[in-house]
């Protein structure tokens, strides 16, 4: 099947109840907030205000490059996608097999395959913020591969949404 066709296909399935609308956008915008706390988490921690974790939210557009936050909108809004995957997939597990999940396993489960490139946000934190320094283009270079990284990540995905299988009776 095509890579393509298999993600139209995906989107139509997932994309056909609701509820997988707002938990993409949800998600999209967590990823997306998630820059702007991590860069900000000292000043977050000393002086925590919902109004100043907004604007720094917003902030974002002004602070990047255009190409980067270009970039940071395509990982928002593919990882949101990929939530919404992984949410119908473990729903789908659960509701035919009957088997019950912990809060922590679906977390791990929906985390995992969802961004790659938040690793890249953590450098600073854990002290390789220099390395950015090294690249070529200062950094900007990890936006289009971990766009190139989710997109992979999403036709993996895709083909098991689309993927039908059998019940097998005892």
């Amino acid at each position: 099947m095509n890579y393509f066709k298999t993600i139209k296909e995906a989107l139509q399935t997932v994309y056909y109840s609701k509820k997988y609308y707002a938990i993409s956008l949800i998600a999209g915008i967590i990823i997306f907030s998630l820059n702007a706390v991590i860069r900000n988490y000292k000043l977050l921690l000393d002086q925590f205000s919902f109004t100043l974790l907004y604007h720094l939210v917003l902030g974002t557009f002004t602070s990047f490059a255009t190409s980067m936050w270009i970039s940071l909108l395509f990982v928002a809004v593919l990882t949101g996608i990929i939530v919404s995957f992984t949410v119908f997939l473990i729903g789908r597990q659960i509701s035919s097999s009957g088997v019950s999940t912990s809060i922590s396993s679906i977390l791990i489960a929906i985390v995992a395959p969802a961004c790659p490139s938040c690793a890249v946000g953590l450098f600073g934190i854990v002290g390789l913020g220099g390395v950015m320094a090294y690249l070529p283009f200062r950094g900007e270079e990890l936006g289009p591969l971990a766009v190139l990284l989710i997109a992979v990540s999403l036709g993996y995905l895709s083909k098991k949404v689309v993927t039908n299988t059998c019940e097998i009776k005892r």
